[in-house]
């Protein structure tokens, strides 16, 4: 039993909200909410399905994950981050949340993802097909056949690196009977070691000790880039847009699409190949495409306002690009309308969770729902002000938990607390919370609650810098 999740199921609002999901009612407006009401939500709510929280920028989406991680043990929450769009040839772009991304996308088509966190501008970033994941992905098991030569052919298709010696993701390697890759939905590299053109054996393997690990007895393979294309086709579509260029900088454009396209007839990668995304998805697809579950809209005036910005921003860069002929007017929408895929999405719940009502959403809700929810600073360590808190809850008949400590100091303040005269219990799977009880658990999120209505809060100790 997860206390977490429990616990927030008995409070009065959520049973509201929960009957609007089982009833399909959307739009609904939950309110009272803190980041770490809202963690606790989602993890009460977190359905089969993959769910969608939508947030004002990457910072806020990756704490929210933390926060329901920690609580639930396990990776439930991940955080999708924005990316960098590359317009320009250059180099020393670090690519590593691109493969996040891809990572994640992978895992949602594999049933692998409950809920998904992101930023509005990751939200707003248009992302590779279902298809391209699908059809660019495959398996490798022990005993198959295959020659490296032809597996060296589809991991580069797949966007892949070839090195010497992998020291990242997106990479691989091929040194005699033994091939190393590493995919990016993969927590660690894969080695496979041939005996002819059959796999003799698959297993993780360490990059700094290059020693092998757990062994495996099938692998799958994902796209190592997000914007995968055929430089045949993609030639054909450039030299057809420069065709009906026209207007100030046109000429410009023609010049640098030409060197573009010679680079692509050539085999080379062009690394700005971001600016052609237009003509490679053309239908825009976007993360929503990936989410068959019900979408969370966390503080839509500060997500409003943050995307108010991203899109004053990239009219800027726009207008620079513009005039220095990278792209022509046909490649000016790098970004997906969020706003009117929520609306089209009917056969989903959106749940707006703010701190506080407002009108100013202009939105017609079908129910508000508000909370009583608290929250409450971080435990900073002192004995003597834990002590005086957990009396004053206790004395008021309140379920208490207390985060805090590891594994190994958990014991050691059990034993204070029990010395203090507080009835103290070190949490298990089998825990059942109790009234005027201290629930003791290790671990730190980023704040504490407190529920009235049902009488139950939490402590957590302040999160040790990192």
């Amino acid at each position: 039993m997860n206390i977490f999740q429990e616990s927030f199921r008995a409070i009065p609002g959520f049973k509201s909200l929960d009957s609007c999901l089982r009833d399909k009612i959307t739009p609904v407006c939950v309110s009272g909410l803190a980041q770490i009401h809202k963690a606790q939500l989602l993890i009460a709510a977190c359905e089969n399905k993959t769910t969608l929280v939508i947030t004002d920028d990457d910072n806020s989406a990756r704490k929210l994950a933390e926060d329901i991680n920690q609580m639930t043990g396990e990776q439930t929450a991940h955080y999708y981050p924005s990316r960098e769009s590359t317009m320009y040839t250059a180099e020393g772009i670090s690519p590593e949340y691109e493969f996040q991304r891809l990572g994640i996308l992978a895992n949602i088509l594999d049933g692998n993802c409950r809920i998904v966190i992101a930023g509005a501008e990751a939200v707003m970033q248009i992302v590779p097909p279902q298809d391209i994941i699908t059809n660019r992905s495959f398996t490798i098991s022990e005993n198959s056949e295959t020659a490296t030569s032809e597996l060296a052919m589809k991991l580069i298709m797949c966007g892949y690196s070839r090195t010497d010696k992998i020291e990242g993701v997106s990479q691989f390697s091929i040194r005699g009977s033994i091939v190393d890759i590493f995919s990016p939905h993969a927590p660690y590299p894969y080695r496979l070691e041939f005996w002819g053109d059959e796999v003799d054996s698959i297993s993780y393997f360490d990059i700094e000790t290059q020693r092998r690990t757990d062994s495996l007895k099938e692998i799958k393979i994902v796209p190592a880039r997000e914007v995968l294309f055929d430089s045949d086709e993609l030639c054909e579509k450039i030299e057809k847009l420069t065709k009906s260029s026209r207007g100030k900088y046109a000429d410009v454009f023609k010049e640098n699409s030409q060197s573009d396209i010679a680079k692509l007839k050539s085999g080379i990668l062009i690394e700005n190949a971001d600016k052609y995304i237009n003509l490679i998805y053309p239908e825009k697809p976007s993360l929503f495409d990936y989410i068959d579950g019900n979408i969370y809209i966390s503080e839509l005036s500060h997500i409003v306002n943050r995307e108010k910005g991203i899109k004053a921003q990239y009219n800027e860069d726009i207008k620079l690009l513009l005039e220095e002929g990278m792209i022509c007017r046909s490649l000016c929408d790098h970004y997906v309308d969020f706003h009117q895929i929520l609306m089209n999405k009917k056969d989903r719940c959106c749940i707006y969770i703010n701190s506080f009502f407002s009108g100013a959403d202009k939105i017609e809700y079908k129910q508000i729902i508000n909370i009583d929810a608290i929250q409450t600073s971080t435990w900073g360590g002192e004995m003597r002000q834990l002590a005086e808190d957990l009396k004053e809850y206790c004395d008021r008949d309140y379920t208490v938990i207390l985060m805090a400590g590891s594994e190994k100091t958990l014991p050691i303040i059990a034993d204070d607390l029990k010395n203090s005269g507080f009835n103290v219990e070190i949490v298990t799977d089998k825990t059942i919370p109790e009234k005027k009880k201290i629930h003791l658990m290790c671990g730190s999120i980023s704040a504490g609650f407190d529920y009235p209505e049902i009488k139950y809060a939490l402590i957590t100790q302040t999160k040790t810098a990192v």
